[in-house]
């Protein structure tokens, strides 16, 4: 592997500079990782492609969950047992339901363990080349794509894999976000069930609101507890979600001494509009810039899996073939999430009890294969209409695309 950093470039970087790439990569996210994931397990690893990152140093570790009958292909090897729960839980005010996932499973990974696993995978290719820069813009000329850094100027590429926004790019605006802030901690006391991930607990103290805790444990001591909310807010409120996780872990959990091992947070634009404007061939966008993102969840990993997958099948079967610019979703699936993004938004005082009832009446593998979008139209008609049809139908009688 050719590499570039900040302050010194190798030789063979230098000419980069005048060359064209076949691919290029702006960006080792989840979308970035995956996307060269797959390009080194294909006939592409033969192409010259060129990657972008600001380097490691520069992100904090961050935790994707995803659910499948068994690890996907990029879960990372080094792991000889990756993490996984065969059950989970909802919690309302009321009452506490769990379910057994079946035939899936609900898996975690580490960013930082997948990053070091694909970093040794790119070190034994030569003809992959790194620059440590920051993606400043890009922009599609008749033939080429340029991809210009902050240190390193211009690069050109045949096709330009994107998952971060640039200037220019983003269109739609987001009425809500998902806000989250999460800490692992470590108590002297047991207080976490570790066999079973709660995937939702609306316990939060706070009325006529959709906020929920996310606990990922990763022993009778030790877990991932995430503070959630479907937020109207523009920016995320970490003074307001650090309160709230005190207060949850104090009185929920029944913790007054804890050792925090790491932090994360996000704040994830909930929209099913497209995030980009003006596409061109020459430009694919990924990660939830592309579209990946679950407009009612959150959840992305998994459908940049299936993209990146797709992707690079399509440029190794048809290379001069025309590829969708962005990641592509059933029509039925768009139209389903905005009933319940209508419901975050104008009631979300119902959002716990929709997504508790939705469980409540269902088995759990069908919920999350619905959640997947892997159901077919008649499957979500028995799973549908099982629920409490008041606040669908007022969603419906007030439906707008957000």
């Amino acid at each position: 592997m050719k590499q570039a950093g900040t302050e010194t470039i190798s030789v063979p970087a230098l000419f980069s500079f005048w060359m064209t790439y076949k691919i290029i990569i702006t960006g080792l996210g989840a979308a970035g990782m995956s996307m060269l994931y797959h390009c080194i397990n294909s006939s592409l690893i033969n192409s010259d492609i060129l990657v972008i990152d600001k380097g490691m140093e520069h992100q904090s570790e961050k935790t994707w969950c995803y659910w499948s009958e068994k690890p996907l292909e990029i879960h990372p090897k080094s792991l000889h047992s990756p993490i996984s729960w065969n059950k989970i839980k909802i919690i309302s005010e009321q009452e506490l339901l769990e379910k057994n996932l079946g035939k899936l499973n609900y898996y975690m990974l580490s960013s930082t363990e997948l990053y070091r696993e694909i970093w040794e995978q790119m070190k034994q290719h030569p003809t992959i080349t790194f620059i440590q820069d920051e993606i400043m813009n890009i922009s599609a000329q008749q033939n080429t794509t340029s991809v210009d850094t902050a240190h390193h100027g211009s690069f050109s590429g045949e096709m330009v894999f994107n998952s971060s926004v640039y200037s220019g790019a983003s269109t739609a605006k987001p009425l809500l976000h998902q806000s989250f802030l999460g800490w692992e901690i470590e108590s002297q006391e047991d207080c976490f069930d570790p066999e079973s991930v709660t995937l939702m607990d609306f316990r939060t103290g706070k009325k006529n609101t959709s906020d929920f805790v996310y606990i990922l444990p990763l022993g009778n001591r030790k877990g991932l507890v995430e503070y959630t909310q479907f937020t109207k807010a523009k920016r995320l409120n970490a003074s307001f979600l650090q309160q709230q996780l005190q207060k949850y872990i104090r009185n929920n959990l029944g913790i007054s001494q804890f050792k925090i091992l790491r932090k994360e947070h996000g704040f994830i634009p909930m929209t099913t509009n497209k995030m980009v404007g003006e596409t061109f061939p020459s430009i694919i966008h990924s990660g939830t810039v592309g579209g990946c993102t679950k407009a009612s969840t959150g959840y992305t990993f998994h459908n940049i899996q299936l993209h990146c997958k797709n992707i690079v099948e399509s440029m190794v079967k048809t290379p001069s073939g025309k590829l969708p610019s962005h990641y592509v979703r059933k029509s039925r699936f768009r139209f389903y999430d905005n009933i319940i993004l209508n419901i975050a938004y104008k009631w979300p005082e119902r959002l716990p009890e929709t997504f508790f009832n939705l469980f409540q009446v269902n088995q759990g593998a069908e919920i999350l294969d619905f959640l997947h979008e892997k159901t077919g139209f008649w499957q979500e008609i028995a799973l549908l209409k099982k629920v409490n049809f008041g606040v669908f139908l007022k969603s419906l009688r007030n439906y707008e695309a957000y």
